[in-house]
């Protein structure tokens, strides 16, 4: 889908209402499944995903005060191909990613995505999952 719903979660009723938010359409990551996203502040940063079976090749960030989306491009050596089906998990500002597929082949690497500098780095595990 290349929608873009919000909650309210404060709003104590028994059945919780959605709401469709419009959104400039400029730099959007378009139809797109099997991604994450992760919410800093004020700005939403999408990581990989692909589309009709087509990896996504860059990453984004949607800023939530003018609902316009930037196109965060994989340029540091680490960073992957393309990433999908994988965790990821907020710590300061940086985004740990997990598993999922690179390149459309499973893996177990732990990736570091740092949102102030854009630069992805590996994170050496031994023994894990």
């Amino acid at each position: 889908m290349d929608t873009l719903w919000r909650i309210d979660l404060s709003v104590s009723t028994e059945y919780p209402v959605w709401e469709n938010i419009a959104y400039n359409k400029r730099n959007s990551p378009g139809l797109i499944a099997y991604h994450t996203t992760t919410l800093i502040q004020n700005v939403v940063y999408l990581i990989g995903g692909s589309s009709m079976g087509v990896d996504s090749l860059q990453d984004y960030s949607l800023d939530l005060d003018t609902f316009e989306w930037k196109i965060i491009k994989r340029r540091s050596k680490n960073a992957p191909i393309s990433i999908d089906e994988h965790t990821a998990t907020l710590v300061e500002d940086k985004i740990y990613v997990f598993g999922g597929n690179i390149a459309g082949f499973k893996n177990d690497k732990m990736l570091i995505f740092d949102t102030n500098t854009h630069q992805w780095n590996i994170i050496s595990t031994e023994n894990g999952p």
